[in-house]
């Protein structure tokens, strides 16, 4: 049934469409609005010149999570193609690969795999191993009660969340919280390096490859972001095999089936508030619009600072804004090639290769500039998926993280030029280890630049995940879903719990749901 309350979403990213979809499914007027002429933000698949593409994606992990909200929202669940390894790693040295590393799939594969690796760290291997499931299953409990509709089957987990955030220190019952969640407690301020000190350098290279996903050094990332990570890439990382423009579709589906309305090129130029409440919107056409309700899916510094206004925001909120620390850009290159890539001497691996030039495992600084040899990642997109990228192409990225700082003063021309340096410069890297030079066999080449990410997205910088994961910015430390103004909610990477497909997603439930509870108490 119809209720009376209507509510803005801004923003069609992954994390404005699940909101947008739930509050939709349970009868609230949903008006949605996306400054581009295209949903999904970072999320989406698309076709340049015959050849099949992800936007940002190279694998996906979190699928219980996936399977709780399609049951919410009643979606046919889309049909994935799991992943073989977490990630292949490739160590180069004078322009040649010295050693391969796969991880695979599964916690006993991996522990096999890796103490056979490394035998003389056959204890700190298990101990690591048995300390992330024990993380991921905590998370997991905790991200599962926001997703949960039934309290009953996990009362006992509702309740010692309770504790621990309610309680006391030093009372019995948030000595019972932690008790429950003691990895969380453990960890939630451990970086990541504090995680696997004493390894060798090598295995903490190794274990360190998902710095470059999460663009944050072990010394900084947090140990229990880390942990949680692993725990749900070991268990299962996948794609879907008809994109990700699958589920994009699906959610606007719910949207507008259930009477919602998504405006497009309708960018947002203020959010309207009447002593401390807000109350609508002004669109980029001087439109207003009143709302009882409004979500923000944008970066939470434009949400407030330029939406609102810095004058009606609270001193300690309006200091935490300005003290978020953005992770980096990157810039990332898709090649088209109009056979299979062994056919030209050189076999992609399965999974994401993560291709490094030594084993220094805090390397990811502004790396996409000549003379730097950081970490970059290839991702063949054709080998899991010739349904979409035909059989007989290759469909592949290359990519590395970068600085908007050197693009954002570039005039047209000047882009252009440096756009065309970078991309040779990863296309040189990608010869020198394969001996391929793309450029003379490629059906298509372009490129995505920091310029690219910050258009396609709210991001303030081209920010690839947000907010840095470091230990201050991860998990439940992460901007709230609950604004201090009435009515107004955040959703999607900039808050809780963070950037990520999966954690978007469930971003978006969290804050449909936490917004119908306000309602309810009011």
């Amino acid at each position: 049934m119809k209720t009376k309350s209507k509510v803005i979403v801004i923003g069609a990213g992954l994390g404005g469409l699940t909101c947008s979809a739930y509050l939709a499914k349970k009868g609230y007027q949903v008006h949605l609005f996306e400054k581009l002429n295209q949903p999904g933000g970072f999320i989406g698949s698309f076709k340049r010149k015959g050849y099949w593409f992800e936007a940002t994606t190279h694998q996906i992990s979190g699928y219980s999570y996936f399977k709780k909200i399609y049951k919410t929202l009643k979606i046919d669940e889309p049909e994935i193609i799991p992943c073989k390894n977490i990630y292949n790693v490739v160590y180069i040295e004078d322009g040649k690969v010295k050693k391969k590393y796969s991880l695979p799939v599964g916690m006993l594969q991996i522990k096999k795999y890796l103490t056979g690796c490394f035998p003389h760290e056959k204890k700190n291997i298990k101990h690591y191993l048995k300390q992330i499931k024990k993380i991921g299953c905590e998370v997991y409990r905790l991200r599962n009660l926001g997703l949960t509709e039934n309290i009953f089957p996990v009362l006992f987990d509702a309740l010692t969340a309770l504790m621990l955030k309610n309680s006391k220190d030093g009372s019995l019952m948030k000595f019972l919280g932690k008790l429950s969640y003691r990895h969380i407690v453990k960890y939630n301020n451990h970086s990541f390096s504090n995680m696997i000190d004493g390894f060798s350098p090598e295995l903490k290279s190794l274990l360190s490859q998902y710095r470059t996903y999460i663009a944050t050094n072990p010394d900084e990332a947090s140990g229990l972001l880390c942990g949680t990570l692993y725990y749900l890439f070991i268990k299962q990382g996948f794609i879907f095999k008809r994109g990700t423009q699958e589920l994009v579709d699906k959610l606007i589906g719910i949207i507008e089936q259930n009477g919602g309305t998504i405006s497009y090129k309708s960018g947002i130029s203020r959010i309207l508030t009447d002593n401390g409440k807000v109350t609508g919107i002004v669109d980029s056409d001087g439109n207003t619009y009143n709302s009882d309700y409004i979500i923000s899916n944008i970066n939470t510094h434009d949400t407030f600072v330029n939406l609102i206004g810095e004058d009606k925001i609270p001193s300690d909120y309006l200091s935490h804004i300005r003290n978020l620390k953005y992770s980096t850009s990157a810039f990332q290159v898709y090649i088209g090639l109009p056979e299979p890539i062994e056919k030209y001497g050189y076999i992609l691996d399965h999974d994401p290769t993560m291709v490094n030039f030594s084993y220094e495992s805090n390397d990811i600084s502004d790396t996409a500039v000549p003379g730097k040899h950081s970490t970059f990642i290839l991702t063949d997109y054709s080998y899991l998926n010739k349904e979409l990228a035909g059989e007989s192409k290759t469909s592949f990225v290359i990519i590395e993280l970068d600085n908007y700082d050197r693009w954002k003063n570039l005039t047209d021309e000047e882009y252009e030029k440096q756009k065309m340096e970078t991309e040779n410069l990863l296309l040189e890297k990608f010869r020198k280890i394969s001996g391929i030079d793309v450029r003379e066999i490629a059906g298509v080449i372009f490129s995505a630049t920091p310029r690219t990410y910050k258009h396609y997205s709210s991001c303030i910088n081209g920010e690839t995940i947000s907010i840095k994961y470091n230990l201050e910015q991860s998990l439940t430390k992460r901007t709230p879903v609950e604004t201090p103004f009435e009515n107004l909610f955040l959703t999607g990477s900039y808050t809780q719990p963070g950037a990520g497909v999966s954690a978007v997603l469930t971003s978006g439930v969290n804050t449909a749901r936490t917004m119908i509870n306000s309602a309810k108490k009011h």
